[in-house]
């Protein structure tokens, strides 16, 4: 696919395009309510809270996300059976989010790599 038209509908005139039809059901269990299961204000606002996201400086450091990517995929079973993929999505966020934040992941993905301190505040935020 040409780089420009994937720039001009996600960046340059995203607003003149909607969201499909056919993204928001299956999408929407997943996503919920978003950028790219919505349209109108919700969708306006969805993408000013991601727009910071996409900047040249944090698009530059989107090699960080590899390791979580591996781990995420290697958690996927390769003998085609169904599984629940919410919790290792949610994982992979977690654990990029929080090495974005403090510097260091929360090892979700790789129980026995996480830290006390990341352990301890799983727990607390489930309470």
């Amino acid at each position: 696919m040409d780089p420009l038209v994937i720039q001009t509908v996600a960046a340059t005139q995203a607003d003149r395009f909607g969201s499909a039809p056919s993204n928001r059901k299956p999408a929407g269990p997943l996503l919920g309510d978003g950028a790219f299961t919505t349209d109108g204000h919700i969708w306006k606002r969805s993408r000013e809270l991601l727009q910071p996201v996409f900047s040249r400086s944090q698009v530059s450091q989107l090699s960080e996300w590899e390791s979580h990517l591996q781990r995420f995929l290697e958690r996927i079973p390769r003998d085609g059976s169904t599984i629940d993929i919410q919790p290792l999505t949610q994982g992979l966020f977690l654990d990029n989010s929080m090495e974005f934040i403090s510097g260091k992941s929360s090892g979700s993905l790789s129980p026995s790599e996480q830290t006390a301190e990341a352990k301890q505040s799983l727990v607390i935020g489930k309470l």
